[in-house]
């Protein structure tokens, strides 16, 4: 009997027949069972209590979670870097694998950071909306990015794409990440970029890091460009320097709480733009992301210790 891979990546107009051929010819079945509502914690049960594996979005794979589908479900796959939703204490205790797949969504996610980077900066979507609505103002006085101070607040594999691309346009580039043995301060980066892109995952040390103090420090010329995670950045400092115009403006594709709340303050602010946390929702990257997560699996069953493996003390349960 094939054992059963769920997909439960949610709808967002992708074919995933590619995902299941993939599936199938390295011997598994695989079921798209999309899950809309990451924090509802029965209805992924549901989705996954026939399954031995899954292809994991952004789900809480809490205790709850884990306990209801263990044995059963031997490897929580994600799809992505982070995993910050999945409990790995948990998972190991319960004998469950955690991989992601790193390196495989970075193009995507530089791309996009790069898009934002340059949109933000010529006012490209309230020069849009204001021709779609019949007018014509060519007064929106844009700022070149040539020559200009970026700052990367995270320093791994995508903030060095997206390096790459900024060299284009002799850029200064400022960096920062715990990991670097060398790096520049935050307050440095704070103080002097024009732009400011974070590349940071949510974990206990980086929730808030981007707040009042780091904000009160940056340029009133500085546009903020979020692309990773959206509980980095204290929210509620990033609205009241907006709208007071203490920095010039964000580019958002991750929030504290998404979907966006229809009433959020941000939805109301001339200089905030947005994308649907879709920055690695590329053709490109689906694939990559899918085929090494479904690799993972296939490292699973087939005896090998999975090659991202997130809690390598998984084994434990079964060795007791």
């Amino acid at each position: 009997m094939k054992a059963k891979i769920a997909l439960v990546l949610e709808d967002r107009g992708t074919d995933y027949a590619f995902v299941k051929n993939y599936a199938e010819q390295k011997g598994f079945e695989l079921i798209w069972r999309p899950l809309e509502d990451h924090k509802d914690r029965q209805a992924t049960i549901a989705a996954l209590k026939d399954c031995d594996a899954v292809v994991a979005g952004g789900q809480e794979y809490d205790e709850r979670v884990l306990s209801a589908l263990a044995p059963k479900l031997r490897i929580v796959a994600r799809f992505g870097i982070g995993f910050e939703h999945v409990d790995l204490e948990c998972a190991s205790r319960l004998g469950v694998a955690v991989t992601n797949t790193p390196g495989c969504m970075s193009a995507g996610v530089a791309d996009l950071a790069m898009a934002l980077i340059l949109g933000i900066g010529r006012r490209i979507p309230q020069l849009d909306r204001k021709i779609k609505d019949g007018g014509w103002d060519a007064r929106f006085v844009g700022n070149e990015l040539e020559g200009k101070t970026v700052g990367l607040v995270g320093y791994g594999n995508i903030a060095r794409k997206l390096a790459k691309y900024l060299s284009g346009f002799d850029c200064r580039i400022l960096k920062y990440d715990i990991a670097l043995p060398e790096c520049d301060g935050l307050d440095v980066i704070a103080r002097e970029s024009d732009y400011i892109s974070l590349h940071l995952p949510a974990t206990n040390e980086t929730r808030g890091m981007i707040g009042k103090g780091f904000i009160s420090k940056m340029k009133p010329t500085a546009f903020l460009i979020n692309t990773a995670r959206g509980e980095v950045v204290d929210e509620h400092e990033m609205i009241a320097a907006l709208k007071e115009n203490r920095i010039a403006g964000a580019a958002l594709d991750v929030f504290e709480q998404e979907p966006l709340p229809v009433d959020s303050e941000l939805r109301s602010l001339p200089n905030v733009i947005f994308t649907p946390h879709i920055a690695s929702y590329t053709y490109e990257t689906v694939s990559k992301s899918a085929f090494t997560a479904i690799d993972n699996i296939e490292d699973l069953f087939e005896g090998r210790t999975p090659r991202n493996i997130l809690n390598p003390d998984y084994k434990r349960r079964e060795e007791i």
